[in-house]
């Protein structure tokens, strides 16, 4: 039998493992254990309740990027698009409407399913110059459209290929993940739509998954193994 120290602290975590062979590994600072004789006992960080809005909202946010960058990655969404409006367009659910309509079009089009990822966000700039709030989309796809199929298809505005992530795939995933995150973090409207947080094909893959319990030696072997951390904290 093993002895544990009774100080010994615990935290849950979940490790993904991709089709590709990538593990991720998420710590959580939220919750911890400490064993006392035979018992386990839950203890969670405590919070003011002025906070707990705050917190709650930015956990949600964390759950909600890390689902969609394990569905890029799982999927292979390689291509990130960028699709905006000539028009002032506000209204959220007929933007999702319009997204609807388009991939629809663009199935019919390429004759074969497509497998997407879409983030709908507020242009920040076009917001901050002429104080209006329009929508726009960031989608990743899982295969190589036309330049021209695109801007014919979508017909509602500019669309590109974003050079920011170059068609790497980790990239597009922390990038539409950190839009996302960002969006429900800073958008109230956003956040209280949840149906307008983001948009996927049916049928798209899910990394296996693992929930498990780690030490605090663990842990701090894993942050520094690492090629990236991101500390998850609330209540």
């Amino acid at each position: 039998m093993i002895s544990i120290p009774q100080s010994t602290v615990f935290y849950n975590s979940t490790v993904k493992i991709f089709s590709s062979g990538q593990v991720e590994i998420f710590v959580r600072d939220n919750v911890s254990h400490k064993r006392e004789g035979e018992e386990v006992v839950h203890k969670r960080n405590s919070c003011q309740d002025e906070e707990k809005k705050k917190i709650y909202r930015y956990q949600a946010s964390i759950r909600a990027g890390s689902k969609i960058r394990e569905l890029i990655i799982q999927n292979n969404l390689v291509y990130h698009w960028v699709l905006t409006y000539r028009e002032d367009m506000q209204d959220r659910k007929e933007a999702a409407l319009d997204l609807k309509n388009f991939m629809k079009r663009l199935r019919y089009q390429m004759k074969q399913k497509i497998k997407f990822v879409a983030v709908m966000e507020i242009q920040k700039a076009r917001a901050e110059k002429y104080g209006v709030e329009v929508i726009h989309f960031h989608v990743a796809v899982d295969k190589f459209i036309p330049f021209e199929l695109m801007r014919l298809t979508w017909g509602k505005g500019h669309v590109w290929i974003s050079k920011e992530t170059g068609g790497d795939l980790n990239r597009v995933a922390s990038y539409l993940s950190k839009y996302l995150k960002k969006g429900l973090q800073d958008d109230e409207g956003l956040r209280e739509q949840s149906e307008n947080r983001y948009f996927r094909s049916r049928g798209l893959e899910e990394a296996e998954r693992y929930n498990s319990i780690v030490t605090e030696q663990i842990r701090a072997e894993i942050e520094s193994e690492a090629v990236q951390v991101a500390i998850l904290w609330g209540c």
